[in-house]
């Protein structure tokens, strides 16, 4: 008798609606758990540090160029050439208006150095980071400076899924 009570009392506390009350409250723990790491996960996608340049503050006034910097070539004219020049030239206004280059002014090495980095921030600025803005070598005694444009082009690339919770990978559509 003491062992069919036994066994009828294991059976009772084996029962599979006791079964399923845990494998529910573990279910349940797993969703909590998988909401909280998306969250995780989502937070730290936002608090992301932002790469971009700071804009500049105001309008830097342009000096010309003295004896003490080099020879200086007065400048009527500046240009921006190459493939895509014209879609860059926002880069270029952008310079000559934060430089306060005004036509027939003397530039030097230094001048024309800080109107290619004005251009070329503000090329970087709008994201296109492998394109640069050069000057090449020239005659600058007709009084016209062609600042070159080099496009940065990426002919292809690849996405590996294998490390997608770091890498977000899943942002990149197909």
């Amino acid at each position: 008798m003491r062992l069919r009570l036994l066994t009828l009392s294991v059976f009772a506390a084996f029962s599979p609606t006791l079964f399923a009350q845990t494998f529910n409250e573990i279910e349940q723990q797993q969703n909590i758990q998988e909401q909280q790491r998306r969250q995780q996960l989502q937070q730290q996608m936002q608090e992301e540090q932002d790469v971009r340049l700071p804009a500049p503050q105001g309008v830097t006034e342009f000096t010309p160029a003295t004896q003490n910097h080099g020879p200086c070539f007065p400048i009527h004219e500046i240009d921006l050439v190459g493939e895509y020049a014209d879609k860059f030239g926002f880069a270029l206004k952008y310079a000559q208006r934060q430089s306060g280059f005004q036509a027939g002014a003397c530039l030097n090495a230094e001048d024309i150095n800080r109107i290619m980095t004005l251009a070329q921030n503000k090329v970087i600025e709008r994201g296109y980071t492998t394109t640069r803005i050069l000057a090449a070598p020239q005659d600058l005694k007709q009084g016209r400076l062609q600042l070159t444009l080099m496009p940065g082009l990426i002919k292809s690339f690849q996405v590996s899924e294998q490390d997608r919770e770091h890498t977000h990978s899943g942002r990149i559509a197909a």
